[in-house]
């Protein structure tokens, strides 16, 4: 059967106040990416907060100059860190089959079905 792909985004966030480490273990395909979520303390306020090294402006607009990291996926998966109080949003392609058996995330040791998101077929 030929493969399609679908999007896989995590939201991983820290509610602690030290850094902590993500093992994720994932059926993508090629690189991720990050968006991190930034902010001096968790009481920050606007102008404060950043996403993806944006802040809105008071027009409403993203401004400054956008960062997206890039995730390598090594042997034993992504390792993600996230400061204290902070956010991540990480985006992967997610290669599935037509009609084969759901595909499997883990994070940590918690397993979430990545297949929900049907492949369109091609005429």
């Amino acid at each position: 059967m030929p493969n399609c792909q679908a999007s896989l985004h995590i939201l991983l966030l820290n509610k602690g106040a030290r850094a902590a480490t993500f093992a994720l273990r994932l059926p993508t395909v090629g690189t991720g990416t990050a968006e991190r979520l930034l902010a001096p303390s968790p009481k920050s306020k606007e102008g404060q907060v950043t996403f993806a090294g944006q802040r809105i402006g008071e027009d409403a607009r993203w401004r400054g100059t956008r960062i997206v990291e890039q995730l390598e996926q090594t042997a034993g998966g992504y390792q993600v860190t996230i400061r204290g109080y902070g956010a991540v949003l990480l985006s992967f392609r997610v290669r599935q089959e037509r009609s084969g058996p759901a595909n499997n995330a883990t994070v940590g040791t918690t397993t979430a079905p990545t297949a929900g998101v049907p492949c369109a077929r091609r005429s």
